[in-house]
């Protein structure tokens, strides 16, 4: 999972008959892009390339939120309130698209 910047749960791994993987998603999206993976126009598509681009985007997000969650996760539960919301804080100043740091900086 780490490996193909995978981090919440579930996934699946769409494997096409020449043994590449073809998308690393949601169960949610078989329905919609198992035929094409069957019917071979998957792999070249502009979706495909566009659904790759979003993942990867949001695994490089998730690894650089990392450091900062598990920093205000851990003195959130020995209630060090103030070093967490400076964790949460530091977090958001340096990525501000960050959805759950803000979630979690509102939290604390």
């Amino acid at each position: 999972m780490d490996a193909s910047l995978s981090f919440r749960y579930p996934r699946v791994f769409i494997v096409d008959r020449d043994g590449s993987i073809c998308i690393i998603g949601h169960p949610d999206s078989l329905e919609d892009v198992l035929p094409k993976v069957i019917d071979g126009s998957w792999h070249a598509s502009a979706e495909a390339k566009n659904v790759e681009k979003e993942r990867i985007a949001e695994g490089e997000m998730h690894v650089s939120e990392k450091p900062f969650r598990d920093r205000i996760r851990a003195t959130a539960e020995i209630e060090d309130w103030e070093t967490a919301l400076s964790a949460s804080e530091e977090g958001t100043n340096l990525i501000p698209d960050s959805l759950s740091l803000r979630k979690w900086h509102v939290g604390i």
